[in-house]
């Protein structure tokens, strides 16, 4: 009885030993688990340094003026100030009247918040939209 007492001794007191030992080293390579937050960590602060701007809180900045003749909107140069060159932009003229306009339809596209066009009547906003 006594043998047997002292190797459950033996093997608790090594136990414990490796124990405290393996918890004191980090010579393990970081699992799938470990490492995760930390990579979802700077994905969050990739999003904060370079905040997106196609979104509904620049949209509404954007003053539309009047339907068909754009005034009182503001002026294209004003709305690539705010949001940058447009993806995608096309350009018509036409007649209004006796009048010849020009339109130039652009659009702003994040694949995350949106996209957002603008419609600009001789170079001011005459329409705009937004949808997520």
């Amino acid at each position: 009885m006594g043998k047997i007492k002292k190797v459950v001794k033996l093997t608790l007191g090594t136990l414990v030993v490796a124990g405290i030992i393996g918890a004191c080293t980090n010579d393990a390579e970081p699992t799938k688990e470990t490492a995760a937050p930390k990579v979802e960590q700077k994905q969050e602060q990739k999003k904060e340094k370079t905040p997106s701007k196609i979104s509904q809180e620049n949209f509404e900045k954007i003053v539309q003026g009047d339907a068909l003749t754009g005034e009182g909107g503001m002026s294209k140069d004003e709305v690539i100030a705010m949001l940058g060159k447009p993806g995608s932009s096309s350009v018509t003229k036409t007649t209004i009247g006796d009048k010849e306009t020009t339109m130039e339809f652009t659009a702003w596209t994040s694949f995350r918040n949106g996209t957002l066009t603008v419609t600009f009547t001789d170079g001011r906003v005459s329409a705009k939209s937004f949808t997520k």
